[in-house]
């Protein structure tokens, strides 16, 4: 499955930061800490394992969500006859799915060109979903081109990246990560979630083990800084 390349994009860099703060330990402590440390270390990675479990879990759900997009009626009749009528219960659809799934930013329909034709989304200030007729060309983004060069019905996970409206990144920035699916020869639906939970859950756990990492490397004399640390984790 596509999402378990994005699984191990994440899960990899913690699992090597979990086992260099594991050296650290072991170089710093004395024999008689070490069970206490030990100990440690086992919660640390089975909290890791606990949350690759839900993170896998969560993933499947969204490409659930989106084939159910997919699959609706409502959509289906309007790809092949769009009109204002059914655009605006695909909408309608889409807006009751935004509403129920707080993670979920924005949900598109995009066509051979890479236009939106139908675009559902959370508005940033408010949190309110609206559909909105203020459509981008989204050619020019990797996920589009990666999507349209699917098979029918072949589901995409993309990379981590910063969310771009018009042609700019949003401010603030906003790391998000989108599900495709491909409909017929040409069409796509997108799911561009903000975030996910345990994701972000993975986040604050390789927080805090950086942040130990690096205590433990200054005691030994060496200058490393979290900020930087956790750039290059994220580029």
């Amino acid at each position: 499955m596509k999402h378990k390349l994005l699984f191990w994009q994440l899960f990899v860099p913690t699992c090597l930061i979990l086992g260099l703060l594991i050296l650290v330990l072991h170089a710093e402590i004395s024999e008689s800490e070490q069970t206490a440390q030990q100990q440690k270390i086992n919660q640390v990675t089975y909290q890791v394992n606990l949350l690759k479990n839900e993170i896998e879990s969560e993933l499947l759900s969204v490409e659930r969500d989106l084939v159910r997009l997919r699959n609706e009626q409502a959509f289906i009749l309007f790809a092949k006859l769009p009109t204002q009528p059914s655009k605006k219960t695909v909408e309608n659809s889409w807006m009751n799915m935004l509403n129920t799934h707080p993670n979920f930013q924005q949900i598109r329909y995009i066509d051979a060109s890479g236009t939106e034709q139908v675009r559902v989304e959370r508005q940033l200030t408010s949190n309110k979903v609206v559909a909105t007729n203020e459509f981008q060309n989204k050619l020019d983004r990797p996920y589009v081109q990666n999507g349209l060069a699917l098979d029918n019905n072949e589901i995409l996970v993309s990379d981590f990246d910063l969310n771009q409206e018009f042609g700019e990144i949003e401010r603030p920035i906003r790391p998000t990560i989108r599900f495709i699916v491909k409909f017929g020869d040409e069409t796509l639906i997108s799911i561009l979630i903000k975030s996910l939970v345990r994701l972000s859950a993975l986040f604050v756990l390789l927080s805090d083990l950086l942040s130990n990492l690096v205590m433990k490397l200054k005691t030994k004399g060496y200058s490393l800084s979290i900020t930087y640390v956790l750039a290059c984790f994220l580029t």
